[in-house]
């Protein structure tokens, strides 16, 4: 059997934040599992959990710390977790930052509507931090983090080169997807 996970026998932590609501943080998060073998996926947010959303949804620090420990006494290969605190409390082997704004309307909420989110649309007071935490930066806008590095980062953290492969063509896909013309 291959061993396309972590070389160290512990969960590899992927930790997917971003500058804003609506910029492809859960798209991604859930590609990078349906990629990762043997992993399992969380999302940490301010908003109130939504029917036919992640199961796997907390709004604490002391119910995300919960999960994680049932994730490796679970004895997963890759936990991929959606949060923005993660990463401000120093956690993560690899931080992917999803930069971006998605204009108003782009959901069918006009501009700052709450639909349940207590953090209105718009970038992140500390969208810059988070940024300058993370190992991967897919921007929408401006220059990028250079992807030849993503691998390197990758490789470092014990991936088979096919499963780097497959996580660089989910970034490269996030990253165009953020591209886009809106209007």
């Amino acid at each position: 059997m291959s061993d396309a996970g972590p070389c160290r026998g512990e969960a590899l932590l992927w930790v997917v934040c971003g500058s804003g609501r609506g910029v492809g943080k859960t798209h991604l998060a859930r590609a990078l599992c349906d990629i990762l073998p043997e992993s399992a996926y969380a999302k940490q947010g301010t908003s109130r959990h939504k029917p036919g959303k992640a199961q796997s949804f907390f709004r604490t620090n002391a119910e995300m710390d919960a999960f994680l420990r049932r994730a490796r006494a679970a004895r997963h290969r890759h936990v991929v977790v959606e949060s923005n605190a993660l990463v401000l409390r120093g956690a993560g082997d690899i931080i992917i930052f999803v930069a971006g704004e998605v204009p108003a309307g782009e959901h069918g909420l006009p501009h700052g509507a709450d639909a349940g989110h207590a953090v209105p649309r718009g970038p992140r007071p500390d969208a810059g931090l988070l940024r300058s935490l993370a190992h991967v930066v897919l921007d929408a806008g401006g220059p990028a983090t250079d992807p030849s590095g993503w691998g390197e980062t990758l490789a470092g953290k014990g991936l088979e080169p096919a499963v780097i492969g497959q996580v660089l063509d989910a970034l490269v896909a996030q990253a165009q997807w953020n591209r886009r013309p809106r209007g």
